[in-house]
C-alpha cells in the first residue's frame, strides 16, 4: 500500500508531460472555490523525482491550492516509478469508468440538494455552469406524467410531434437513444426526447429537422 504523506507545497512540482488541457483562469478559480468549500482537495498522486515530488494526478488542483495559499496537501506517494508508469496511473485515475444516470442524479438534486443549497451558491464551486444547473432544475420540474393522462381531463391534451429527418440525422437520433437507454434503462421515448432538448438548449437554430405539431 502506498504511503499518504502531508507534503509541503514547495516540494511539489507539476508534471510537464500532463496531457490534460491547462484550464482557464476562471476554471482554476472555480476549482479553488470548490476546494475551499469542502476544505479538502482530496489526495494528489505523486512520484519521487530528484529533489522533489512530481504530481502525476492533481495538477489542476495543485494550481488551485497555490491560489488558495495552503502550505501543504495530502498526497499518495507512488515512489520511484518510471514516467511510463506515471502516465498510465494518471490516465486510469482521470478516466471516467462509469456513466452518470442523469435521471437518478436529477432526483437526488431535487430531493436533497436544492432544498439546502441554491443554484446561485452552487455555481461558485460546482463544475457545471449556471445554465447547466438551471437545465437540470428544469428537467426536475418537467411533468412526465402528463403523457399518461390523455382522456382523463378534457383540458389535458396530448401533443404529437413529428420529425422529418435525413438518414444521417436518423442515425444520430438512434445513437443518442442508445446512449440514453444504456445509462437509464427505464427511460421512455419522451424522456429521451426531453433530455435531447435540454442538451441542445445552447443551440439557437435547429434547421435540420422539421417539427410539426398536431
Amino acid at each position: 500500500m502506498n504511503n499518504i504523506l502531508q507534503i509541503p507545497m514547495n516540494e511539489l512540482i507539476p508534471a510537464e508531460w500532463n496531457y490534460k488541457t491547462d484550464g482557464t483562469p476562471e476554471q482554476i478559480t472555480k476549482l479553488a472555490e470548490s476546494i475551499k468549500h469542502d476544505n479538502s482537495a482530496g489526495v494528489l498522486a505523486v512520484r519521487k523525482v530528484e529533489g522533489n515530488y512530481e504530481v502525476i494526478d492533481g495538477n489542476h488542483r495543485l494550481k488551485a491550492i497555490q491560489q488558495i495559499g495552503w502550505e501543504s496537501v495530502p498526497c499518495e506517494d507512488f515512489g520511484w516509478i518510471s514516467k511510463a508508469e506515471a502516465i498510465l496511473i494518471s490516465r486510469r485515475r482521470n478516466f471516467q469508468w462509469f456513466e452518470d444516470d442523469t435521471v437518478k442524479f436529477a432526483q437526488l438534486f431535487k430531493d436533497f440538494v436544492l432544498p439546502d443549497i441554491s443554484i446561485e451558491e452552487m455555481e461558485k464551486f460546482m463544475p457545471e455552469t449556471r445554465e447547466e444547473l438551471e437545465n437540470l432544475e428544469k428537467l426536475l420540474v418537467f411533468d412526465w406524467d402528463q403523457f399518461q393522462r390523455k382522456g382523463k381531463d378534457e383540458d389535458d391534451e396530448l401533443v404529437t410531434i413529428k420529425f422529418a429527418l435525413t438518414p444521417k440525422e436518423l442515425k444520430l437520433w438512434q445513437l443518442w437513444s442508445e446512449t440514453v437507454s444504456k445509462n437509464t434503462p427505464d427511460a421512455d421515448d419522451t424522456q429521451i426526447f426531453i433530455l435531447a432538448l435540454l442538451k441542445a438548449m445552447k443551440i439557437k437554430h435547429a434547421d435540420s429537422a422539421v417539427i410539426i405539431r398536431s
